[in-house]
């Protein structure tokens, strides 16, 4: 069933330098792919941060502990999740000494690395740099094992493909992974939220 255990309050995270993460009860099994499809909402501020991740990882879905720092670490850097981790960033804030660009973007991560180690950034929404709009976006993320590729879309538009063995080289050959959102704050801030909507995947 659709049902996110929240962790650290909520997952509209409005206060100064806070992290909060939601996780699935159900783990998604790599072997057999996946389509999801959120909606997600960024906020409203411009200047506000951080921004939200959707994330993989194999450190179960229940405690308090299962969030990493707030600000710039994006709820899942310097986390407890360790190396068996991949993030998709929805980054909403410039942090230069992680090579951010100037428009929110979107970014693949491993592990606790915030620095685009995995995808480097691209704008999310092609038409608009800013998407701290006062308005929902649709982010689509979706898993072929067959072919091996990972795509990313956001607002109907491909912004991130990428061909990588994920069960292999990130969760060492275990294809059973918890998934969810991570989302922070740091100095500045915004709402963030998320709603499930379109779901394929398989458990076993």
């Amino acid at each position: 069933k659709l049902v996110l255990r929240l962790i650290d309050q909520e997952h509209r995270i409005i206060s100064p330098n806070r992290a909060g993460a939601a996780w699935h009860e159900c783990l998604l099994n790599l072997d057999a792919g996946f389509e999801l499809g959120f909606l997600v909402f960024l906020g409203q501020n411009d200047s506000g941060a951080d921004g939200m991740c959707f994330v993989l990882h194999q450190e179960g879905n229940v405690g308090s502990n299962l969030v990493g720092v707030s600000g710039q670490g994006m709820g899942y850097g310097d986390g407890p999740f360790g190396a068996t981790l991949m993030a998709i960033e929805i980054d909403t804030y410039r942090n230069t000494q992680y090579s951010d660009p100037g428009f929110d973007h979107i970014a693949m991560n491993t592990g606790g690395n915030v620095d685009h180690n995995l995808a480097g950034p691209v704008q999310a929404d092609p038409n608009n740099g800013n998407i701290e709009t006062g308005q929902t976006h649709l982010f689509e993320v979706s898993w072929n094992p067959a072919d091996s590729l990972l795509e990313v879309h956001f607002n109907g538009v491909l912004r991130q493909t990428m061909t990588l063995d994920l069960v292999g080289n990130i969760f060492n050959g275990n294809p059973l992974v918890n998934w969810g959102w991570t989302g922070t704050t740091g100095g500045a801030t915004n709402v963030h939220s998320f709603c499930l909507g379109d779901a394929s995947y398989s458990t076993v």
